[in-house]
Parts: structure tokens; sequence; C-alpha cells
């Protein structure tokens, strides 16, 4: 599945994206920042952004796969997931197919 990644507005940032591109750009968008660390325990991986002038946080996010690469798949793949209600960030992710069927809609009722 394709995504595209908005802005809170509703404007396209980037369309055609696979699920690790779409979290990837949800966590970068406007200058953001994200580290996928490793857990406290050492068991597992955990999910740190940052806002261009903000301070790092810890997000509810997380993976217990060992393979440090399969975590942030798993990680970016429930960023996507949860982006729909922007999680505090400044972008979120629709399934392409919707996107265009929302713009198929709109171009019909006359909305640009």
């Amino acid at each position: 599945m394709l995504y595209v990644v908005v802005d809170r507005s509703g404007e396209p940032i980037a369309e055609g994206l696979t699920e690790a591109e779409a979290g990837h750009e949800i966590l970068t968008h406007d200058s953001a920042r994200y580290e996928i660390r490793a857990d406290e325990d050492g068991e597992g991986w955990i999910l740190w952004s940052k806002s261009l002038n903000g301070r790092w946080t810890q997000c509810v996010f997380g993976s217990w796969q060992t393979d440090r690469d399969a975590a942030e798949a798993v990680i970016l793949a429930e960023v996507v997931r949860a982006a729909d209600t922007f999680n505090g960030w400044t972008a979120g992710a629709i399934p392409q197919a919707d996107f265009d069927a929302m713009q198929t809609r709109l171009a019909a009722e006359g909305v640009e």
C-alpha cells in the first residue's frame, strides 16, 4: 500500500510513499528529527523524536525486534497507522487510494 503524507491543513507534502518512507516523512517534516534508540533495559527499541527547537521526547512507539533495522520498520509502520491523529506531529498519513478518491470527489464537486 502507498501513502500520502499531508500537513495539518490536509495539503499533500509527498505522495506515493511506502509505509517506511511515509513514517520517515512524518517524523522529519518541519525540520523535526527522530532516533530509534535501544530500550534502557537492553531489550527492544524505542522511538525518540524532537521538533526543530524542542527537546528529545520518548514516544510510545517501540519494538521488541532484536535487529535495529527490523525494529525501525515496525516503528515507522506504527507511526503511519497512528498518524491520522497527528500525535503532536505536524504531518499525518492517509492511504494513497483514499487521497485519490477524495481528490476525485472534490474535483467533481468543483472544489479546488
